[in-house]
């Protein structure tokens, strides 16, 4: 009986470490920049042509998508400083060493039951490149594929959560 119990919570284990896989995987570079590069990154996001659960434009939905536009570069921002020891994100490119241009594609926020906390969620599609601003060299393509950040009471909140998560897989690709 024992081993019945041990091996079939090896089984869960394995199988919730499977679906726990990242929500990014780098499509062209080096994944491991990050573990030699060194220097300030300027982050830029691109909001163009992005839409809403692939049906409207983010502009329809959020009428206040400049100031989520800042709670998202201030969530990366924050969290990827917090992770990542060597490269930091910078609001002036004048000493950045380094360019993050995330391409916004898709957006999706939605109400979620399960869990530990229910609550608002928002999950983000699109691609992040990253170059090296004294040769233009691009260092690394990363393709986002459906980041959720969890639940948060306050939609804002989910908007920054979302994206401090894309930051801590980012900083986690050394």
């Amino acid at each position: 009986m024992k081993k019945y119990l041990l091996t079939m919570l090896l089984v869960l284990v394995g199988c919730m470490t499977a679906m726990a896989g990242s929500d990014i995987k780098v499509t062209e570079g080096n994944k491991k920049f990050l573990k030699t590069a060194e220097g300030n990154a300027v982050l830029v996001f691109d909001w163009d042509g992005a839409t809403f659960d692939n049906k409207e434009p983010l502009t329809a939905k959020f009428s206040n998508l400049e100031e989520l536009k800042q709670v998202a570069w201030n969530g990366f921002s924050e969290t990827f400083n917090e992770k990542c020891k060597k490269v930091k994100v910078v609001a002036d490119d004048a000493n950045a060493k380094y360019k993050f241009a995330m391409k916004v594609t898709n957006m999706d926020q939605y109400f979620k039951v399960m869990g530990f906390v229910p609550g608002n969620a928002t999950k983000v599609w699109g691609t992040m490149t990253v170059t090296d601003l004294s040769t233009g060299e691009v260092l690394a393509v990363i393709e986002v594929t459906e980041v959720n950040g969890g639940a948060n009471p306050s939609p804002d909140g989910s908007f920054s959560d979302c994206f401090e998560e894309l930051a801590k897989q980012v900083a986690k690709l050394k």
